[in-house]
């Protein structure tokens, strides 16, 4: 049987294109001695780390650098749920620090991850309304930051950074930044006139991150990057390094370390999912993706994270208005969605954001706040099933009628468990009308457990001019489909 063209990303635009992919990774692999270059690894599931002790919004999650990797009684991690700050141990032991003055909205983390020479490991944290601390030390209390050297200048602080000593805070009420006293200890007044006034456009700040010691700082309509120089006010615009679009989702605005990712928006329009080329920015997002965006609801309240998992760098970016999660797989290029399986319905992925801690990647609910971690070995979202789909794009491009005999999906088998699912099984349903409609679901046979040279086929599949493959697998094994071969036989005009 001739291959056809069936591994490929997202990208539904009705009448030329079907294609969608929900749960499974592209993935392009260099070396030529590989089975398949191209191929859809699944993604991974969830498991339950972390358990708040009252349920909440997901707001946030943090590991400071000097106990992510460590083992026992130093290991801690730091996430929001509700209005209640709480660490996790290496373990998951969950322990409650103290309460925040809010309880929606996402908040931001930074840490002076000091360990040496008396000085006080400081947490700091903001809600978009406030500003706290947490000795890290003590870790027992959540101080509400009062010193009118600050809140004077950072009336709403949006977010919060650490660089080079300083805590930066930036107030979304202004175009104020300001740095705290180098080494702040919780306790020592900030200076009033410590602040750098962004610019560079009359639009207020938004957002911002650093990256590779750049501060990023994003208004609604542009955004403009910070180094720090040593002046008196240390923090100075980089000549040449701002620009006419900013963010119309603040919490869209995320960094893996080597790039910035945001929803971008300006005086000419919005809804383009952007990534950094230098201090430039060049767009990722495709044309049906900004297509689906402008039917949500709202898109200001698009949520990201970046996260590295089994090889891929990964920006996932959630829309609640739009119920959607799209990921971008940075190292291909390609787009994917991901879903959560609730009650049979497709809703959007339970994961709002990611932080590493104890070489696992840890991600949080959006909506009671737990802690999961992204594990290989689980093929469950924290024991609800994974629906899995691959649709195709259309065939053939020729507008003739096409006798379809046999149809064969290449991909992994005998994936079959010892005990439970047993006998898995993946669906295959057939559009006539370019995927506008689909027929019933016919079922084939994974292999069993050990089955490895088992194939997956399907017989007398009907005729049509514009034939669409949409498979499905919802049993929770493991699954890569690699390619898919068909017999057309040309039937006349």
């Amino acid at each position: 049987m001739p291959e056809i063209q069936f591994i490929g990303q997202s990208y539904v635009d009705q009448p030329l294109s079907a294609q969608d992919t929900v749960n499974f990774i592209p993935d392009i692999v260099g070396d030529p001695g590989v089975k398949a270059k191209y191929s859809l690894r699944r993604t991974p599931g969830l498991v339950s780390f972390s358990s708040p002790t009252t349920a909440g919004q997901g707001r946030g999650m943090h590991a400071p650098a000097i106990y992510r990797a460590s083992t026992g009684a130093i290991s801690r991690m730091y996430y929001i749920a509700g209005n209640t700050l709480y660490s996790a141990s290496s373990n998951g032991t969950t322990t409650s620090i103290g309460a925040l003055s809010t309880s929606a909205g996402q908040c931001y983390f930074a840490d002076n991850g000091l360990n040496s020479g008396g000085a006080t490991r400081i947490l700091m944290i903001t809600d978009g309304q406030f500003a706290y601390y947490v000795d890290m030390v003590a870790n027992n209390a959540v101080t509400l930051i009062t010193d009118s050297n600050f809140t004077d200048v950072i009336d709403q602080p949006e977010r919060v950074m650490f660089n080079d000593g300083y805590f930066l805070a930036i107030d979304k009420n202004s175009q104020n930044m300001q740095m705290s006293p180098q080494y702040w200890n919780g306790t020592d007044s900030w200076d009033a006139t410590a602040v750098a006034v962004i610019q560079a456009s009359p639009d207020n700040l938004v957002a911002s991150v650093i990256l590779q010691d750049m501060v990023w700082l994003f208004g609604t309509d542009s955004y403009e990057i910070y180094i720090d120089t040593g002046a008196t006010v240390p923090y100075e615009a980089m000549p040449g390094a701002a620009n006419t679009v900013g963010t119309i989702a603040p919490d869209s605005v995320a960094t893996n370390g080597k790039n910035v990712f945001w929803v971008g928006s300006n005086a000419q329009g919005q809804n383009k999912i952007l990534m950094n080329e230098g201090y430039n920015y060049r767009p990722i997002s495709t044309a049906p993706i900004e297509e689906d965006i402008t039917t949500y609801t709202a898109v200001n309240n698009a949520v990201g994270y970046c996260y590295t998992y089994r090889g891929h760098d990964t920006y996932q970016l959630t829309f609640p208005s739009g119920n959607k999660t799209w990921c971008y797989d940075i190292s291909s290029g390609q787009w994917y969605r991901k879903t959560f399986l609730n009650n049979g319905n497709e809703d959007r992925h339970r994961t709002i954001r990611g932080e590493a801690f104890v070489e696992k990647v840890m991600v949080q609910d959006w909506e009671d706040g737990i802690v999961y971690y992204y594990d290989d070995a689980t093929f469950t979202d924290n024991g609800s099933n994974i629906r899995r789909v691959r649709v195709s794009p259309s065939m053939p491009n020729d507008n003739k009628r096409y006798f379809y005999p046999r149809f064969e999906l290449v991909c992994q088998t005998g994936v079959g468990l010892a005990t439970g699912t047993t006998d898995p099984q993946v669906m295959l349903r057939v559009s006539n009308d370019g995927g506008r409609t689909f027929g019933k679901e016919l079922k084939q046979d994974l292999g069993a457990s050990g089955r490895y040279k088992d194939r997956v086929i399907w017989n007398r599949l009907g005729e049509s001019r514009n034939r669409v493959w949409k498979v499905v697998i919802t049993d929770p094994v493991d699954c890569t489909l690699m390619s898919a071969q068909a017999d057309g036989i040309h039937g006349g005009h």
